[in-house]
Formats: structure tokens, C-alpha cells, sequence
């Protein structure tokens, strides 16, 4: 009988092994949550599983899935790897989910497990399907060697009875002590469109005698970087470059932020990833011109405005339709209101684009477009009520 015991309990526990098991956190709100297996040695919101054939979602798993609390199916995007990065170097990640919740979610707090790495909640008032956004930095200057962090974001889901929860992020790196980046980014801010620019950073080693770094990967194509190595000395095992980045003038108008790989001979490492940033201004704002669909002969007499950040002077406007007139604006000034006609004497379609070359910190040409379609004018139709008066009085006469 005590071996039919035994044998009937091991049967029991490998069934329990096999199965699916969804654990929560031991509280909801502040309130003990029921569905906590006391003592159990699962994280706090994973999903186990037992063995699955790999590459097969089995309806099981889409059950377990579709049964999980509102905030557990969120995001499944709750890990990111620095990699190895340089010490010192700027190194952020932004998680991002999208309120699939029904309801408007309020983010309240996030809190950190490790000082390496500084939480910050960039929406907190997230309505339903749009993008809630936290933020995690990487602290690369106080802290060095494996670090990893648990971030832990509090919200609230508005309804008749608010609903809190708790998620969890978690981000990890290795911070070289031997590689030093100074500044720690290349920040490309207010940069006119149309102009390259350059920034310098300083990169340090200390280590093995061999080092060097022999590529510089971009995921940017208007991004160029020129390395140059200023000093080595074998019998420290110390060298030192200096990396110039150039943003090309292709780059269009608009913040952007892309990466760099410093890819080194060190095995120990594929790259170590820098951040470069920055925003285009455009030096003039300009609408396109559409005017669509006008009646021949009808009277075009119009505005454009052009706005710009430094006083500028519209020197020239150059277009290749002659039916396209505009009256000069003197001066150098931040808004310019020019007025221009637009001749409709014969059916015509116009699509041009008209070159503004202006003068400000230095000359440059801003291209806009012009289109506009004449047909030929028809006869107009008169009401009803008009046509009845016409009517009675030919009578009358």
C-alpha cells in the first residue's frame, strides 16, 4: 500500500511539472491576490512552461495567454542588453507598449533595484492605444563591470473601480573600466538643414599593448566618422584616438538618433555602441504652393509666407513658368510675406518647383513646390429663382 502511495504522488508531481503555471504578484493594489502560490520560486509575473515542441504555439499556450491579467499582456518586450559598453559613454534605452488595456492607464511611479540605472516615466497619462514610454540610463561613469537593473512601474487603470499593477523591466550591460569616452555622445543640436557639421570625442585604453580599434560601424548613411590615434605607449599598454564625426548635408530636417559601433580586436567583444544625436533645423519654413483647380480667367492673387530662425534676405525667385509673378520683399528679417499672381488667361496644368535663394549667416537655395490646373471657364448656371422672375416678366411684356 505505502509503494502504491508513493508511486500515485511521483505520478501527481511529474503531471504538475508538465503543466503550464501562471504565478502573480502576491499583491493587487495593496491587497493579497488570491491567484499567489505561497512559497513558490517563480518570479513575480512569469509564465512557465512545461516541455513544447520548439517553433509550435499550442492552443494551450494561446489559452494561458488570453487568461493572463490586463497587465501581463501589455508588452512581452521587458528585457534590453547594453552589450558592452564604454565607461563613461551615454548609453539609454526606452521601453515602449501600447495601452491595450481598454482603458485610460496612468503610470504613478518607477522605481529602480540599482543605482546604475536611472528609471524616468515620459507618459504618464496613457490613453487606450496609444504608447506609453519609460525610460532607463545607463549610469557608465559611477559604476563599472556587470550591472543590471529591475524596473518597477506602478499604474493605474482608470474604470468604475481603479485597477493598480506593478511591471517589470529589466536592462543589463558591462561597463568597461579600460575604455574611456569623453564626452560621452556626439550631440548634433541645431544644425541647419542643407549644412554638415562635425564633433570630436576622445577614446582612452589602458590594457593590453596590441589594442586598437579597426572599424567604426553606423546604422546612419549621413553619417561619416574619420579615427585618428594620437599616442601609444606598448610598455603601459595605453593608447588614446580621437574620433571625428561628421553629419553630412543630407540629412533631413528633424531630431534623429542613431548609433556607433566602435568595433575594436578585442574578442572579449563585437562593439561597443556610442550614441549620436541631434535635431536639423530648417533654415526657411515654407508651405508648398497647391492651388488645384481654377476657372480660366479667374483672378489668382495670393500670399507666402516664409518664416526662419535668423533674419534672412530673399534675394531671388526663381521659377520657370512665366505665368508665376512675385513682388519682392526687402530687407533681412525672420518673416517675409510675399505676395505673387498666377496668370489664367488660357487652360494650363503648372507643376514646378521654385528655387528661393536667400542670405542669412551665409547664401542658400530652398526648393518649393507649385502646381495648380486651368480649365476652361463654363457658363454659369443661374438659380431657379432668378430664372422664374425672367420668366413673368417676358410675359408681362
Amino acid at each position: 500500500m505505502k509503494s502504491l502511495l508513493v508511486l500515485a504522488l511521483s505520478s501527481a508531481f511529474a503531471s504538475a511539472a508538465s503543466a503550464q503555471v501562471v504565478t502573480y504578484p502576491s499583491t493587487v493594489g495593496g491587497q493579497p491576490n488570491a491567484s499567489f502560490q505561497s512559497g513558490a520560486s517563480f518570479q513575480q509575473g512569469t509564465v512557465v512552461s512545461g516541455p513544447t515542441t520548439p517553433g509550435i504555439v499550442t492552443s494551450a499556450t494561446t489559452t494561458m495567454r488570453s487568461s493572463l491579467p490586463w497587465y501581463q499582456k501589455l508588452t512581452d518586450q521587458r528585457e534590453h542588453d547594453f552589450g558592452v559598453v564604454a565607461r563613461a559613454s551615454k548609453q539609454v534605452h526606452v521601453f515602449e507598449f501600447v495601452n491595450n488595456s481598454g482603458a485610460d492607464l496612468f503610470l504613478n511611479q518607477v522605481k529602480t533595484s540599482c543605482g546604475c540605472t536611472k528609471p524616468q516615466i515620459l507618459t504618464q497619462h496613457v490613453k487606450i492605444n496609444e504608447k506609453a514610454r519609460v525610460q532607463a540610463t545607463f549610469d557608465t561613469l559611477k559604476f563599472f563591470g556587470k550591472r543590471g537593473a529591475t524596473l518597477s512601474v506602478s499604474m493605474q487603470k482608470a474604470g468604475p473601480v481603479s485597477e493598480y499593477a506593478e511591471v517589470q523591466f529589466a536592462v543589463k550591460g558591462t561597463i568597461r573600466r579600460d575604455v574611456v569616452l569623453s564626452p560621452g555622445q556626439f550631440e548634433f543640436q541645431n544644425v541647419n538643414v542643407s549644412e554638415s557639421s562635425q564633433r570630436t570625442a576622445k577614446l582612452w585604453y589602458a590594457g593590453k599593448p596590441d589594442w586598437k580599434i579597426i572599424d567604426v560601424k553606423s546604422t546612419n548613411p549621413n553619417l561619416s566618422v574619420a579615427l585618428k590615434e594620437l599616442g601609444r605607449d606598448t610598455s603601459l599598454g595605453k593608447v588614446n584616438y580621437e574620433l571625428t564625426v561628421t553629419l553630412g548635408d543630407k540629412q533631413p530636417a528633424g531630431q534623429f538618433n542613431d548609433n556607433l559601433t566602435i568595433v575594436t580586436n578585442d574578442p572579449a567583444t563585437t562593439g561597443m555602441p556610442v550614441e549620436v544625436n541631434g535635431t536639423v533645423n530648417t533654415v526657411i519654413n515654407v508651405s508648398p504652393i497647391a492651388l488645384g483647380v481654377v476657372s480660366q480667367g479667374q483672378k489668382i492673387a495670393k500670399r507666402l509666407i516664409i518664416r526662419s530662425p535668423e533674419p534672412i534676405s530673399i534675394d531671388q525667385i526663381e521659377a520657370s513658368s512665366s505665368k508665376i509673378k512675385f513682388k519682392p520683399s526687402e530687407g533681412k528679417k525672420t518673416l517675409h510675406i510675399l505676395s505673387y499672381t498666377f496668370d489664367t488667361t488660357e487652360p494650363t496644368d503648372v507643376n514646378e518647383t521654385i528655387t528661393i535663394v536667400s542670405t542669412g549667416a551665409k547664401s542658400r537655395k530652398t526648393k518649393v513646390s507649385f502646381s495648380a490646373q486651368v480649365v476652361p471657364s463654363t457658363q454659369v448656371v443661374r438659380p431657379a429663382s432668378n430664372e422664374a422672375k425672367d420668366t413673368k416678366l417676358s410675359k408681362a411684356n
